[in-house]
Parts: C-alpha cells; structure tokens; sequence
C-alpha cells in the first residue's frame, strides 16, 4: 500500500507543485494500511485521473484556496466541488481557508487544517552558490504565477521606499525577482527606474534555496494567500520579513507567522495521524 500524489504535470511550479515536492520528500518510508490518494489542488489534477482512483483508496482533497475560473480552463470550482464529494478527507490549508471556502463545499466527516512545510535540507540559513555582496543590502520579491492577488507592484512600490531609506545610509539595496513576467516588464526594469533589479525568471524548486540564502528581506504582498510556501521557505532560510500594506494580516499568512517556520517533516507528521485516523 502507498501513497499516491495526483497530478497531471508533475514538473509544474508554483504552489500546489511546491508542496507536492515537500510531501514527498517528507513521505519517504511510511506505507498506509490501504492506498491513499492525495489531490493537491483540483486545479492540478484533470477529471479523467480522479474517475481512475474511484473505489481503488482513500481519497484526500488539499484545499489551498478559491480557484478562479479564468485560470482553470473555466471549471476551477466545479472540479473543487466535485471532488469534495468524492474525497473521504478534506484539509485545508489553514483556519482561514476552512473558514473561507468549505461553506460552498460538500460538507465531510473528517475536515482538517494543516499548514504547509518546506525541506529542511533544501531550505535552511548558511551558505548559497550566490556570492553575497554585503550585509543587508538585497531584497527579494517571487511569484511563480501571474495571479493579481500577489500584487507585484505593490512589493516593488514598497522596495523604492526601502531603498530610499538605504540610500540614506550609503547601503545600496538592490532586488532580486523571481517568477513569470512579460519581456516588457524585464526591458523596462519593471518600472523601477534605474533601481539595481536582477531578474532571474522562473527557478526550479530544487534551487530556490539558494536564492533565498543571498538575500536579507522577503517582500510579501501577497493578498489572501491561504498559507505561502514562500513565506515559510524565507522564514526557514532566517531572510527578515517585510509586510508590504499590511498583507501578512490577510488570508492565513497570520497563522504562519505564529508558527513560526515549518519544515516538511512536521506538516507529513499530522498528515499521517489523518490517514491513520481513516484507513483504521
């Protein structure tokens, strides 16, 4: 018996592909009394896989937050609802995303909240293939997706603020960015003047730690995000945190910053006392 993580580009980034990789590394030895089937997110996993798990295991549902329809091929929250009904465990990414979601899903017997956790191997402080140029002098801003809820703009205002104030200081703060964005936002510096930016387009997760260990401050301007992977990887790496227009007080980022970092091990742990709870 083992467990099985649906989805149907397994070499994705983003969040859903993130935690996928950080349960899986988590994972490793533990074999449930039945198979378990896990769905990270209904936007990762196509109708035609869950009709091949019917009746074949457990049924696990990751919730991480409302899927928009003009990202999902038009069925985001119909596959959600779908797959609710058919999942024998819910779990939700953290309070709020129970709170906000599961009034429009089917309601089920066994429902939980389990925030995310990172690879304490992968991401950890201490040395990076980056050479660091100095002492608190680099920001850093990522979004693996193009959604509007990360408010890039809104980080890069907030880097000019802090760069102004570095200035000041005779420290120049340059940022680093990360993520899927137009040539035409990389030819014009991204708006930012003659700001020190370096673009590093799209990192595989395996190398992210790197990146996280050459800079000092995360800048976090994500709107109800229902539990970052990229809060809690800048937390493990000890990278300060900047609340850009007070967005660590929406979605579950509030939760995050109470529970301090979190490594995979222990997000895997509660998972399994979940499946041990419904394979008995």
């Amino acid at each position: 018996m083992q467990v099985t993580i649906l989805s149907d580009r397994p070499d994705g980034l983003g969040g859903g592909w993130s935690w996928a990789n950080n349960f899986s590394d988590g994972i490793k030895g533990y074999e449930p009394s039945e198979d378990i089937f896990i769905i990270p997110s209904a936007s990762m996993v196509g109708r035609d896989e869950v009709e091949k798990i019917k009746g074949k295991g457990k049924i696990v549902l990751r919730v991480d937050n409302w899927l928009k329809d003009s990202r999902n091929r038009g069925t985001g929250m119909t596959r959600m609802k779908d797959y609710a009904r058919l999942a024998d465990v819910v779990v939700y990414q953290s309070q709020w995303a129970m709170d906000f979601i599961s009034p429009y899903l089917p309601k089920k017997e066994h429902e939980y909240v389990v925030l995310n956790g990172s690879d304490p191997e992968k991401f950890r402080p201490g040395g990076n293939m980056f050479e660091k140029r100095g002492k608190n002098d680099r920001c850093l801003y990522v979004r693996q997706n193009r959604d509007d809820s990360k408010q890039p703009h809104m980080a890069f205002y907030e880097y000019q603020q802090i760069r102004n104030e570095s200035l000041e200081k005779n420290i120049e703060m340059e940022l680093w960015i990360v993520g899927r964005f137009g040539p035409e936002s990389v030819e014009w510096n991204f708006d930012l003047e003659d700001a020190p930016v370096k673009y590093l387009g799209q990192i595989p997760y395996e190398k992210m730690g790197d990146v996280y260990r050459a800079c000092d401050w995360f800048l976090y301007s994500y709107y109800n995000d229902a539990c970052s992977n990229c809060l809690n990887e800048a937390m493990m790496c000890e990278l300060n945190i900047h609340d850009c227009g007070g967005m660590l007080s929406t979605g579950g980022a509030k939760e995050q910053m109470v529970a301090g970092p979190r490594t995979s091990g222990d997000m895997v742990k509660e998972y399994i006392n979940i499946f041990d709870t419904i394979t008995i």
